[in-house]
């Protein structure tokens, strides 16, 4: 009788002191972020690098999309893929010398430097057909028909055309679609 009361205090310390010490048990939710926003390995972003509201430390979410909404193709490396280029990797974005006239001509860089960040910029930031509504998608399409292994991108007013080989080729303004 003795030992069981003697049992009996010590659950009853442990509880109060359980209870005392405000450690609880932490919940999570299914990507394994606490109601503050840490991960469960303790750190702001989860295994993968994403933080709780799905961003990385660039920025950009698994789609390659950014707070904004902006697309970036160098953090989606499935879309630059599906969209018909190659590993960037393997072969970095260039210019023709038809692509160097025109980027003159048209958006007045006549910079070498200058023209390779526009064309990097154009790869990087520029619309798909498959980023487009479908109703306009298809003038984009139109494009791409001309020139064979091409892919069309829309950035900045202009339609770029690459080579799969992430090459720009050409461009020239774009008056059809809305932006």
């Amino acid at each position: 009788m003795i030992i069981g009361i003697i049992f009996l205090i010590l659950v009853l310390v442990a509880l109060i002191a359980a209870t005392r010490s405000g450690k609880s048990q932490k919940e999570y939710d299914s990507r394994g972020f606490d109601s503050d926003h840490i991960h469960r390995n303790g750190t702001k972003y989860d295994d993968y690098g994403y933080d709780f509201h799905g961003y990385n430390k660039l920025g950009y979410n698994r789609q390659g999309r950014n707070v904004d909404g902006g697309y970036d193709r160098l953090y989606d490396t499935e879309r630059g893929i599906k969209d018909g280029f190659y590993s960037l990797r393997e072969y970095p974005v260039g210019l023709t010398t038809h692509a160097r006239e025109r980027l003159a001509e048209r958006l007045e860089i006549t910079d070498y430097d200058r023209a390779n960040i526009q064309a990097f910029s154009a790869y990087r930031f520029g619309k798909s057909k498959r980023q487009i509504k479908q109703s306009s998608a298809y003038l984009l399409e139109e494009s791409e028909k001309r020139e064979e292994n091409k892919v069309a991108l829309l950035y900045g007013g202009y339609i770029y055309i690459f080579s799969r080989e992430n090459v720009l080729i050409t461009l020239y303004r774009n008056e059809k679609i809305p932006l």
